[in-house]
């Protein structure tokens, strides 16, 4: 069977003293995520976004993500600030270095205002040109790793990922930017504890109690009078 989205965890018991332990959700974050750093040398971080600090040269500045996508379809997104350096940003299994060899499916907007992409250090050619503000993605769509300027779709990888994949990135250039980097399709760091949401006798949502029998945040009550 197609399953339908969202999705959420649904649970059913039949003996009184019945247990379910350790219920953990993974992929549960659809929506579109800031990327969190990990990993950063040679860079300065300021939210989402990175500049890079050390000598021009490649390998020796670039950070990765926190975040990382489980299993199906996610990306990773920044926009095109300046058009007059060289960086790269893709995702990869796993961040060893910060070459952009290692970087397993990069786009990389080069100073000449060329679009290039590189797989683990392998150029599979240019295509086109970028201008500040453009939004350049590199994807997984079914399976398949797709690279998209402003939605419009350049070039399609022959290679297959695996999993897990984590926003890896390199600079080149002393000031060098990559802004706005976002991730979706992302679980925040692995697996998440399933929180319980709690509802009274008349099925209003009372509180939500995580895996630990600690309560969160109670909702709001309903005011009614009772005749």
């Amino acid at each position: 069977m197609t399953p339908s989205y969202p999705l959420l965890v649904d649970t059913a018991l039949y003996e009184n003293g019945a247990t379910l332990s350790n219920v953990v959700i993974s992929g549960a974050v659809s929506s579109t995520q800031n990327v969190s750093w990990q990993n950063a040398v040679g860079v300065s971080n300021v939210g989402n976004s990175l500049t890079e600090t050390a000598a021009t040269a490649w390998g020796n500045s670039g950070a990765s993500s926190t975040q990382t996508i489980a299993s199906g379809n996610g990306y990773v997104e920044f926009t095109a600030s300046e058009t007059s350096t060289h960086r790269m940003v893709g995702l990869s299994t796993v961040d060893s270095d910060q070459n952009y060899t290692s970087i397993g499916f990069a786009i990389y907007p080069a100073a000449n205002g060329v679009l290039n992409i590189y797989e683990s250090g392998v150029h599979r050619g240019t295509f086109g040109t970028y201008a500040s503000g453009d939004a350049l993605r590199v994807a997984v769509e079914g399976g398949v790793v797709k690279y998209r300027k402003n939605g419009t779709l350049i070039y399609t990888s022959l290679v297959t990922p695996s999993y897990p994949l984590l926003v890896d990135t390199a600079l080149y250039e002393n000031g060098a930017t990559l802004s706005n980097v976002v991730i979706s399709g992302a679980s925040a760091g692995g697996n998440v504890g399933v929180k319980w949401l709690v509802t009274d006798h008349l099925g209003t949502p009372r509180m939500i109690i995580d895996p630990d029998g600690h309560t969160g945040e109670r909702q709001t009550p309903r005011l009614f009078t009772v005749w």
